[in-house]
Order: C-alpha cells, then structure tokens, then sequence
C-alpha cells in the first residue's frame, strides 16, 4: 500500500481533470494513507508483546541489524545515484541541489536531522521506529495501567498543539513525532490487552464500529466545522481505516497463504521493497512515461500498474539473484544483518 501510495508521482504525466484521475487519487490519498499508521501500530505490538527490561540490550542489537544498518546503507545508495546521476540527467541535479547532497553537513542533516525527511523518504519511519525502540523503556512505564496510557495521551497532544503553534506543518505534526508515536504506543495497549496477536480485529463488530465511524467523519466534514474539530476528524478516519487494514490483514493472514511460495517470497523480500521502491519504481516510471504521450485513456491505470508491479518484478529480479550471489551485502540492504 506504501508503493501504492507512492505511484501519485505518476499524476505528473496525466491529465488530473478525468474521472479516472479523480479514482485514483481517492486511492493515493484516502485508502493507501492508512498503511503508515497501521505499520506503527504493528511495529509497537510486536515491540511489547512479551516485553521485559532484560532484553533491552537484545532488541535494540537487532535492530540497529535490522534497522540502522540499511537506514544508512539506502541513503549512501541514493547519495552516489543521484550524483553520478546528476551528470548526466538534468532532472536529478534538482535532487542533487535539494537534498544539498554537495556538502558534508547537507548530506548529514538530510540523514540524521529527525525533523527532515531523509534522502531516501519512505525510511523516516524505519528512523523513527528505531528512535521507539530506543525509548521503550520510558514507553513501557506508561503501558502498566489505564491512568498512565491516559496521560501518554494527553502529553502527546500537548505536544501536537506546542509543534502546531511554533509553526510546525500540520503534516510533520501528524506524522512525526506526535501522531505516529501514538500508534506505536496504541500498538503497545494493544499487546498487553489481547493475548492473541490482532484478536481485536477479528471481530465483526470492530468492523462495523470502524464502517460507521467513516461515514459520521465523511458526514461531518460535508459540514461546516471548525478546523480543530476537522483535524481531530482526519486522525480518527485514518484510525478507523487503519482498524480495517489490520482487520483485512489479520483474516488474509491464515495458514494456508503463509505456506504459499509466492506470500512466502514476497514476505522475504518486503523490506527490500519498501525502501528500495522510491529508486526502482520511479526510474521505470520516468524512464517509460514520456514515451506515452500519444495514450490518454487509461493512461493513469497503465502507469500506476507500471509503477507497481513493474516496480516489484524488477526489485525480485534484482533481489534473489542477489541474495544468491552476495547475501552479506544484500544484508546491508534488507534488514537481515546479524550483529
């Protein structure tokens, strides 16, 4: 859905004024958001499912492995790319002169600044995971009882009002830190209230709450609201999107699909395509889209098809003959390196 969320980059090569474009926009930018959140969420149940102070030291070891390493490994990636790239390609020297990637100190502002999206975007949330890790400690205090989650709660939303009000954007605000940290923490509830990973979201009640809950939202926003109420609004719809998601999520994840070769390859390679998709998919993308001009209809739908599963079959071309021929540096990409 990431991938999916990131093919509105093809908007720029079609005609946004069609029935078509207003399709898939409603997908760019209604369903494919919930992914994120729904990610965090994941992220902070796994983390506190059986979590205990002594094997801090454990986890935070695996996942610098499995998070920092190829963090830093895409970024210097893209880093060379784009200014071997930049030679030759007019487009990429605007990347090149945005990220400042001819200096030292631009180059590591755009990775380590926590308020800047890094060179390679989709993994400020990899960033972000790790810095949720390194703080779980802290986090777990206030998972004990109902009093402390409620005022992990509200100190977020202090937050989020303090960020708004220096002058923050409305989207790093909902992002991060405030909003994602919030599904990571709910993730966290989540673990200690249900024993059975998800069992929440097997139920069809929690289905038809979540349905009901989008159409008060869809109705109240068709009503003149003040924008405090309208963000709240925007943060609940992407909660209940998000409910569904995992919903969908968990009753697809059965047995019979785990031991599918196909699910089983995807699985595998997931990481690799979630932070490898922005270099992938978009060179596809730019490389066949100025050569469609003569198409209109349909035009959106065979891009957007492009870009994903042209996208996906290059990374598994790329992938698992690298995997054969080079697993230790294929470690530094796909989150599989053991410390």
């Amino acid at each position: 859905m990431i991938v999916l969320l990131h093919a509105s980059a093809v908007n720029q090569y079609c005609n946004q004024a069609t029935c078509e474009a207003v399709f898939w926009n409603f997908i760019y930018d209604s369903i494919c958001p919930s992914a994120l959140p729904a990610l965090f969420f994941i992220s902070g149940y796994l983390m506190f499912k059986n979590y205990s102070i002594n094997g801090y030291y454990n986890k935070i070891k695996r996942r610098v492995g499995r998070l920092v390493v190829p963090y830093i490994s895409w970024n210097i990636l893209f880093i060379v790319i784009y200014l071997i790239g930049s030679i030759f390609v007019p487009r990429l020297s605007l990347r090149v002169e945005g990220f400042d990637l001819h200096s030292l100190s631009g180059v590591c502002s755009k990775v380590f600044s926590l308020m800047t999206a890094p060179i390679d975007g989709p993994l400020w949330f990899i960033r972000a995971l790790f810095i949720y890790s390194l703080l779980s400690p802290i986090i777990a205090i206030f998972l004990r009882n109902v009093f402390s989650r409620v005022l992990f709660v509200f100190i977020l939303l202090v937050c989020a009002a303090y960020f708004t009000e220096i002058g923050f954007s409305a989207r790093l605000t909902l992002t991060y830190p405030v909003y994602s940290l919030m599904m990571f923490f709910i993730g966290g509830v989540m673990s200690k209230t249900f024993h059975e990973p998800f069992a929440i979201f097997k139920s069809i009640r929690i289905l038809f709450i979540s349905v009901f809950g989008l159409v008060i939202i869809a109705v109240s926003r068709s009503i003149a609201l003040p924008a405090l109420i309208t963000g709240v609004s925007d943060v609940l719809s992407d909660f209940f999107k998000m409910v569904l998601l995992v919903n969908v999520a968990s009753l697809l994840n059965t047995e019979k699909m785990r031991r599918s070769p196909i699910y089983e390859k995807l699985r595998e390679m997931s990481f690799f395509a979630y932070a490898g998709h922005f270099l992938f998919c978009s060179i596809l993308l730019h490389l066949i889209a100025p050569t469609l001009s003569f198409l209109e209809m349909g035009k959106q739908t065979f891009l957007t098809a492009i870009f994903f599963f042209g996208g996906i079959c290059i990374m598994w071309l790329v992938y698992f003959p690298l995997k054969k021929i080079a697993p230790r540096i294929l470690g530094l990409f796909d989150g599989t390196l053991k410390l």
